[in-house]
């Protein structure tokens, strides 16, 4: 575990004057694929709470039908 927590806090710290040259390609690569993956999600948080939805509307229109 420490050597897997050494590995990558060296692999940031070879990587961090390639990401702070703003017209690197890793820098151009981090700027496109951060928003795609927040993004993402984001959508998926959305259709996450719209299928809970769906089912608190057919829950509740049931129960409509039902005491009629």
């Amino acid at each position: 575990m420490v050597a897997l927590a050494l590995l990558v806090a060296l692999g940031l710290g070879g990587l961090s004057g390639a990401i702070a040259n703003g017209h690197s390609s890793l820098h151009e690569f981090g700027s496109l694929i951060g928003p795609f993956i927040s993004g993402s999600f984001l959508v998926l948080i959305g259709l996450i709470n719209l299928a809970g939805l769906v089912g608190i509307v057919r829950a509740f229109m049931r129960l409509r039908s039902v005491s009629r």
